[in-house]
């Protein structure tokens, strides 16, 4: 009988099953890196974080128990809480349970628009509580001072270097706060207010404070400013003019300044005394041609900076009228700006606004840079819009142009012939028309 095939075949030897080869297996290991920081970099790392976060890490462990109450910083917000009872009780905690070893350096109270359940008493012993623990930064936001007592209560705490006071009355009747003749309080590095107040406190105010550096003044509602320092090196103002009002600012040593004015009324006279001031950005809204005097005075009064930014964001033309003149007060000497190197201009450049570009270009011996921006007047447009008449770039852009090197190769000669025939009236080149990129007086930036 013949065999299978199968059994004719050889049987293979049978042999243990190789396992396959595995990465060896490492066991996890969790490491606490958070517990291995020292106390001095969580306390940093808690400083940063919100007051309830920082707060709740005190159930983590028996270390982290204590730890937030040695944070220099205590910064607490009314919209943090659902109501101001818990935001009351919160603010308490904090301030009580600091540890007396460690000073609270900042200290930061954000009130916005409260139910009134805190109080100015309330808000008083918090401020002399901080105080005692050894406080340096002050930062105060509430939404009105019905009694006028805050600031002078502030006022009479010493050591404080850094002030910010800011209350939003929204057209509330407030009692403005009246200063004592003396206070407490006059080594202040910086100080930020947006508070309604006399202008003869706001003018004790700064004069008393000897080593301010820093000055910030928001919206501050005065009807007079006349403001002098011999320390300070830094001012930034913003101004509402709704009645007619006279500013005065005397500041021997400032560098820099920064000035925002909306014009809904009158300056009935402008002083300026920075002899050393380097760079200024000035901001003007509701342009009206009766204010160019004052804006002149402004302007001659930042002679000496090297940097200057103008923008005029919104200028009133009047219907039927003829646009007016925005940067040079027709009939008045420009003075010559002789560190001037960086120059921005941002406003409506019709043929006016180009001629008094170039007077500038003509007092600004030592230019280096130019930017223009065109400002489009969107309440004030005739029929046909007003349309930049600054020169187009090569990609046939006029609305924002950049000029560099102006010191070489005759470059500002250049720029002032190709802005004369911009602003020439008798030329009768359309305005909206893209100019040829090989037309000889077109400069590619």
């Amino acid at each position: 009988m013949a065999k299978r095939r199968s059994d004719s075949l050889p049987i293979p030897p049978v042999t243990a099953k190789k396992p396959r080869s595995h990465p060896t297996r490492r066991r996890r290991v969790v490491v606490d890196r958070i517990s291995q920081l020292p106390d001095t970099l969580l306390v940093t790392i808690l400083s940063l974080l919100p007051i309830k976060d920082a707060a709740g890490t005190s159930v983590l462990s028996h270390r982290f128990r204590t730890i937030w109450t040695t944070c220099p910083s205590l910064e607490i917000s009314r919209v943090e809480f659902s109501n101001g009872c818990r935001f009351s009780e919160a603010t308490n905690k904090c301030l009580q349970q600091h540890d007396t070893d460690f000073k609270l350096l900042r200290f930061s109270l954000n009130l916005g628009r409260t139910d009134r359940i805190v109080s100015v008493s309330m808000i008083s012993s918090w401020l002399t509580r901080a105080h005692s623990l050894g406080l340096r930064h002050l930062s105060l936001h509430i939404f009105a001072d019905p009694f006028g007592t805050l600031l002078p209560l502030i006022l009479s705490l010493p050591f404080i270097q850094s002030l910010t006071f800011s209350t939003d009355t929204f057209g509330l009747d407030v009692v403005q706060p009246i200063l004592p003749a003396l206070f407490l309080l006059t080594q202040l590095r910086y100080l930020h207010l947006r508070e309604d107040m006399h202008h003869s406190d706001l003018t004790l105010l700064v004069k008393a404070q000897t080593k301010l550096e820093y000055l910030f003044l928001e919206d501050v509602n005065v009807k007079n400013m006349n403001i002098q320092s011999q320390t300070l090196k830094r001012l930034k103002l913003t101004w509402s003019l709704y009645s007619p009002v006279e500013m005065s600012l005397t500041f021997p040593r400032l560098e820099f300044l920064y000035m925002n004015l909306c014009f809904h009324g009158m300056l009935n006279r402008f002083y300026g005394e920075m002899p050393l001031l380097k760079k200024a950005v000035l901001k003007i809204s509701r342009l009206c041609e009766n204010c160019m005097p004052h804006l002149s005075d402004i302007l001659r009064s930042l002679v000496n900076v090297e940097e200057l930014t103008i923008y005029v964001a919104s200028m009133l033309i009047e219907a039927r009228k003829r646009t007016f003149h925005p940067l040079v007060e027709q009939g008045q000497e420009l003075q010559t700006f002789p560190n001037l190197r960086k120059l921005k201009v941002s406003v409506l450049f019709h043929d006016d606004s180009i001629q008094d570009l170039i007077c500038l270009l003509h007092h600004t011996p030592a230019l280096e840079s130019l930017k223009l921006v065109h400002v489009d007047q969107p309440f004030n447009r005739k029929k046909n819009g007003w349309p930049s008449k600054l020169p187009r770039d090569a990609q046939g852009n006029n609305d924002r142009v950049y000029f560099t090197n102006l010191q070489t190769d005759g470059k500002k000669d250049v720029l002032i012939k190709l802005l004369s025939k911009k602003a020439d009236p008798r030329g009768k080149r359309a305005n909206n028309k893209v100019v040829p990129k090989n037309r000889s007086h077109v400069i590619v930036i």
